[in-house]
């Protein structure tokens, strides 16, 4: 009786101590790469956001300024968006082109991400001198 119990347990099958460490080195690998993949998936929404509102704020400044175009001029201006979104600036540039009254427009809208800032420029023609 005393050997039929001894080989049963030697018979017996389970995870050895090796095999254990190497599944826990796996997952360990696994959930840093999982948590790595959720952080830099939250960091390009972020980055999505700040450009969608960049360009809703651009669509805005450009329709303002084609509402009035009669008053178009050659020439540099730059502003902020104001207290309702903090960091984003804007810096245009309207130039003339050969077609009479007719005005290229570049409009630069930036805001800071971490320590640098980021900024995408909006290029349009606006025609100067006519009433809406």
């Amino acid at each position: 009786m005393w050997s039929c119990s001894a080989r049963r347990r030697g018979s017996a099958r389970g995870f050895t101590l090796m095999e254990m460490v190497v599944a826990t080195i796996v997952l360990f690998i696994g959930g840093v790469a999982a948590l790595s993949c959720m952080g830099l998936a939250t960091r390009a929404t972020g980055s999505a956001r700040d450009y969608q509102t960049a360009a809703i704020l651009a669509q805005d400044r450009l329709a303002q300024m084609g509402l009035s175009a009669s008053d178009l001029t050659a020439g540099e201006e730059e502003g902020t968006f104001g207290d309702e979104h903090p960091g984003f600036a804007w810096r245009q540039s309207i130039e003339a082109t050969d077609v009479g009254g007719l005005f290229r427009v570049t409009l630069t809208v930036s805001w800071p991400v971490g320590s640098r800032r980021r900024s995408v420029d909006f290029v349009t023609y606006l025609r100067g001198g006519v009433s809406p």
